[in-house]
């Protein structure tokens, strides 16, 4: 599911989905968002085979 995210919120990055979409956590609750609407405080480590 996507997430409703509003301005000034903190998400906790989980993976990236796809070169234009993220998954992560905010507000209890887990989901899908555009890359483009954020900005990366913290990137994501490198390796996309983490967790498989």
């Amino acid at each position: 599911a996507e997430l409703n995210l509003k301005r000034g919120e903190v998400i906790f990055l989980l993976q990236r989905v796809n070169a234009d979409w993220l998954e992560g956590t905010v507000n209890n609750q887990t989901g899908i968002f555009p890359q483009s609407f954020v900005k990366i405080i913290k990137p994501l480590p490198d390796s996309d085979t983490e967790g498989e």
